[in-house]
């Protein structure tokens, strides 16, 4: 056999196993694979995902929510949410923080998420920390309700080693008090 045909017959037969391959692995629908993933992974325990990436909205500027290098979730303490957990859930974003024009010091915040707001769960609050004020990692609240329903709420201030002490009443309309706006001192 001339050498040409060799090599045409050697090549075709890479070709077809390259579209082969790929039209296995990436045309192959990829529902069926995703329903795989999920039935078959032993992290799911077979249920389903949720989806990853969607933006949460700021409720004060209907922008999608900022925010920094977020190190903790925690789920408020009360009972009023859909599933009869806590409705709020409170991210600490500690990072560089954010700057809003030049003359702004970097703040790390505390933001507040209503869950009830399901699907769209929104950012409802954020409580602001201008440096050299901090929010580090943790937050925690006390086990009872104070006598006027309200929950006593812990956030660990790592640059000035302090431990911020809030209130937080889940039915009002900003839970955490005293809150603050962008660029104001906090008097927590």
């Amino acid at each position: 056999m001339p050498v040409f045909v060799r090599r045409f017959f050697v090549s075709a037969v890479f070709t077809f196993a390259i579209a082969a391959f790929a039209a296995y692995f990436f045309l192959m629908p990829f529902e069926s694979a995703a329903q795989n993933e999920i039935v078959n992974n032993v992290a799911t325990q077979g249920r389903a995902l949720t989806p990853a990436g969607k933006l949460l909205t700021d409720a004060a500027t209907n922008l999608p929510a900022v925010a920094p290098l977020t190190v903790d979730f925690v789920r408020s303490p009360d009972n009023s949410g859909a599933d009869g957990k806590g409705r709020f859930l409170i991210a600490v974003n500690s990072g560089f923080g954010l700057q809003f024009n030049n003359e702004s010091k970097a703040q790390q915040t505390l933001s507040v998420i209503d869950l009830n707001n399901a699907p769209e769960s929104r950012v409802i609050q954020n409580v602001y920390f201008p440096t050299p004020n901090s929010a580090n990692f943790g937050v925690t609240f006390s086990t009872e309700k104070d006598a006027d329903g309200t929950y006593t709420m812990f956030v660990a201030g790592g640059f000035q080693n302090r431990v911020w002490i809030f209130k937080f009443n889940p039915s009002e309309r900003e839970p955490i008090s005293p809150g603050n706006q962008p660029d104001t001192e906090l008097k927590a």
